[in-house]
């Protein structure tokens, strides 16, 4: 879409903890598809707890972020867009409504 579109920036990036995650084959992860890799260290070991720190990780990276949350206090993807909306500098959307 940059291509198309020279005013936007816009990268497909892969986020991963870790560098060893990348070594299993997946079948939904090929480097081609993407413009980076991006390491972000989990804050936590929990692995629920990761999962919010490295959505909070991607989040930080960003300027325009796309959700689809309903908004429940015990989904995760929820409050990963209340952490979102408390950044001030961020463009901000859910497709869930």
């Amino acid at each position: 879409m940059s291509r198309e579109r020279p005013e936007f920036n816009l990268k497909r990036k892969y986020c991963v903890s870790q560098e060893r995650f990348l070594c299993k084959k997946t079948p939904y992860f090929n480097r081609e598809d993407y413009d980076e890799v991006v390491y972000l260290v989990p804050s936590f070991d929990g692995w629920y707890k990761s999962i919010y720190f490295r959505n909070c990780a991607m989040i930080d990276n960003s300027d325009y972020v796309v959700f689809y949350a309903e908004e429940r206090q015990d989904s995760g993807a929820y409050k990963a867009l209340k952490y979102a909306k408390k950044q001030k500098d961020k463009i901000i959307v859910n497709i869930y409504n």
